[in-house]
This record gives C-alpha cells, structure tokens and sequence, in this order.
C-alpha cells in the first residue's frame, strides 16, 4: 500500500462514520478539504481512545505512540499518513501531545459534571489552539469551551450511560 492509499484508508475510516459529511463539505473551501478530513479523522482517533470499552491498554499505547508523532510534526517531521497533509502546518503540535495523557484519566468514573470537564479542558484548549493554526483563525476565548462541549457529547453518544457522572441525576444513580 502506498503513502497515498494508507492516507486514504484514513480518511476513508472517517468518511465511513460520517455519511452526512457530503452535504457540509460544500461549506468547506475547497483547498482546505483534505486538511479537513484529516483533521477530523486525527480527532476521530483521540475520541476512539477516550470512548473505549474493554481492555483499555492498547488505546494507552496508542496514545503514547501519538505523543511522539505529534511532537515530531512540530519539527516538521511525521510517520502516519495523517501528518503528510497536517504536520507543514505550523500549530502548536506540542500542546497536543502533552494533553493526551488526559484522555486516560477521563475515561475513569467522573463525579459530576464538573470534574468531566476538567478532566478534558487541557486537551480541549489544545484542540482548539491546532484548530486556529490548521484554519488561519484566531483563537477564541470560547473556542476550548466548544470543543470540550462537543467532546463530552461525542462520549455521551459512544458510551450512553456509562459517560453520565455519578453525581449528575443520570442513568448512573
């Protein structure tokens, strides 16, 4: 498989999930398209590990393994296909990698709806800070806020109840 079919099958993956996306990309210019599926297919991946069930060690490598990519995108150097369309990006790549350690502690039992989002508020603001690089926007105060929104959403969809925190008056109690 070529550089190009494995950045396909990436984006593929993601498109697979996402059957609605036909009708929004008309929104997205169009020389930012690819960059944009990669991008969400790179989030999709960090989600995947977040929203785990069962054996949560090979998500944990994973997420090791994705630190040192990321790390290496900001010296302009990547090994998945993903970074051959993000990494020439100059984003603070670094921030990210740092943050996804706490992928891991969110994933434990959450109090209340507090504690959920301060487990995920770093990686969030990380997130959003990439997200202004890869699109040339400024950073919005609220952007991390968003972004940590629809994380926790995205949780509630993948694991139902599972991600209620105890606390809450959900499912839980």
């Amino acid at each position: 498989m070529t550089g190009s079919d494995s950045l396909e099958g990436f984006l593929d993956k993601w498109r697979e999930r996402w059957p609605e996306w036909p009708l929004v990309d008309r929104f997205v210019a169009p020389e930012l398209h690819r960059r944009t599926v990669a991008w969400f297919a790179l989030l999709q991946e960090f989600d995947d590990m977040l929203n785990i069930a069962g054996d949560p060690l090979p998500a944990n490598a994973k997420l090791g393994w994705w630190g040192e990519e990321l790390r290496s995108w900001a010296g302009q150097r990547s090994r998945h296909p993903l970074g051959r369309v993000l990494e020439p990006v100059r984003a603070p790549w670094g921030q990210l990698a740092e943050a996804l350690p706490d992928l891991i502690e969110a994933r434990d039992a959450i109090a209340d709806p507090e504690q959920a989002r301060r487990s995920l508020q770093r990686l969030a603001a990380a997130v959003a800070a990439v997200e202004a690089a890869l699109f040339d926007a400024p950073l919005s105060p609220e952007a991390g806020d968003a972004v940590l929104t629809q994380m926790l959403a995205q949780r509630m969809q993948d694991l139902g109840g599972a991600a209620v925190p105890a606390g809450s008056g959900g499912e839980r109690e």
